[in-house]
């Protein structure tokens, strides 16, 4: 059974990174910490390595490590809503015609589900 399972695998998998073709020892960053870590390279001038042992950087890059959490279904036709009213004025989404457009929208999917007005 060893030579099929090899020595590091255990029966349930290696849980590391999902990129099979990369050894399960090397730490693959995901979007998030690359982009933090690219900040804070720019930002102190230091290689990887040396960021890595401070641990106010360590606790920066864990940080962006972690997951966004997604979406609420709140949220998602908060910005249905606004991507609707955005292509029908064809206008960013900071202009005021846009949020008075999203003001009457909303007005709108009130009145039609919970009869307020």
């Amino acid at each position: 059974m060893e030579e099929y399972w090899g020595d590091n695998d255990s029966f349930y998998g290696n849980f590391g990174s999902k990129n099979k073709n990369v050894d399960p020892s090397i730490h693959v960053m995901n979007k998030n910490e690359r982009k933090a870590l690219r900040q804070l390279k720019a930002k102190t001038g230091l290689s990887e390595e040396e960021l890595r042992k401070e641990k106010s950087n360590r606790k920066i890059l864990s940080n962006a490590q972690k997951r966004v959490g997604n979406k609420t279904v709140h949220d998602k036709h908060l910005l249905s809503i606004q991507k609707s009213v955005t292509k029908k004025l064809k206008l960013p989404k900071e202009h005021p015609l846009v949020i008075e457009g999203i003001k009457e929208e909303f007005k709108v999917i009130r009145s039609r589900y919970w009869g307020v007005v």
